[in-house]
């Protein structure tokens, strides 16, 4: 009997099921022989193809400043044979180049390597400290657009980063170095090894005093250590001040000659330059040249004890070191950013 209701449930169902067909209008021998239908026609997908305009980079271009071109000037100046100015040099200055030290005479060494690069490309020639010393005495003559390289103090990232990116370069720097900073250990300036291959690589080494490099508090006026008799909380006698001031020049000159072997008859003046009773002290401890701070560009009738400096270590791009140098230099030539050129319109493609 059971066997009965479910042949005849059975029945039912497949009766239900030819009816549900007929519905959606196959018959039953179209649903079981018909494939899945296909799609013939799927949806047209458009494909979008967006070109970016690339990231602007400056572009710079040397141009003359018309009202900056004096007439003495037009023979010096020859922009289509890259000659911006002739017969002097720019002396320019760089301290330190810590990585974690937050000063303004601080730069990294990325941007003192692209300032290298673009002396390169923009046609400067950075001399020797031999070059530079024999004009000042007319015993040779000196390339259009000329550098002299310094660096103030000492400090070990001169030989940790300075040095590698000048090799690279093949340019070469005078480096006015505190001497006391070597006798004082690891104090963060280079060690007399260091100093060693600095000179063996082809570097001036040369006098920032050996522990004169401070400023004095006199009456509420900072004054260089050395243009003043006020010592310790003590005033001198004239005599005591000359003494002081040189033995301490002829201290850091001795120990610089004794180290590296050379005569070293250069000092660049902490703070600017020395007055007359420091003038005389460092004349009489062998010193012939004097290198200030005082900005400006330097002839072959330059006085040896008055070079003049610009510290293009303070400025922080490569445009704006150039654009100091030529106006130091006194050059009508100026680097001016070029316009961007227009970019490419979005292009869609539909598929």
């Amino acid at each position: 009997m059971s066997s009965r209701k479910n042949i005849a449930v059975a029945g039912l169902m497949s009766a239900a099921m030819m009816t549900m067909l007929a519905g959606c209008g196959l018959s039953a021998t179209q649903a079981k022989s018909s494939p899945v239908p296909s799609i013939s026609h799927q949806p047209k997908i458009q494909t979008v193809t967006v070109k970016k305009p690339p990231r602007h980079v400056p572009t710079y271009a040397m141009e003359l400043v018309p009202s900056h071109l004096s007439a003495s000037q037009v023979s010096d100046v020859n922009l289509k044979k890259d000659i911006y100015y002739t017969n002097r040099v720019v002396v320019i200055s760089f301290h330190d180049m810590s990585l974690h030290l937050n000063s303004k005479f601080n730069m990294s060494p990325t941007v003192f390597a692209q300032d290298l690069q673009s002396l390169h490309q923009y046609h400067f020639n950075a001399i020797t400290n031999q070059q530079f010393v024999g004009w000042m005495q007319h015993r040779n003559t000196i390339p259009a657009n000329a550098v002299l390289l310094t660096f103030d103090d000492g400090y070990k990232s001169m030989y940790t980063h300075a040095l590698p990116i000048l090799l690279r370069n093949h340019m070469t720097g005078t480096f006015f170095i505190i001497t006391h900073g070597q006798d004082a250990g690891p104090t963060g300036f280079m060690t007399w090894p260091e100093v060693q291959a600095m000179a063996k690589a082809g570097m001036a080494i040369e006098s920032h005093t050996y522990n004169l490099h401070y400023l004095v508090d006199v009456h509420g006026h900072l004054t260089a250590a050395f243009n003043t008799a006020y010592y310790q909380g003590k005033w001198q006698t004239p005599t005591q001040y000359f003494e002081r001031d040189y033995h301490d020049f002829l201290t850091a000159r001795l120990q610089i000659e004794q180290h590296l072997g050379h005569p070293v008859n250069e000092i660049a003046w902490p703070y600017g330059y020395g007055n007359l009773v420091a003038y005389d002290a460092a004349r009489a401890a062998g010193y012939s040249y004097f290198f200030t701070t005082a900005s400006g560009y330097n002839t072959a009738k330059t006085s040896s004890w008055y070079i003049r400096r610009v510290d293009v270590g303070l400025y922080p791009n490569p445009q704006e070191v150039i654009n100091k140098i030529l106006t130091t230099a006194g050059s009508p030539a100026e680097l001016v950013p070029q316009a961007p050129q227009k970019s490419n319109p979005v292009n869609v493609h539909s598929t």
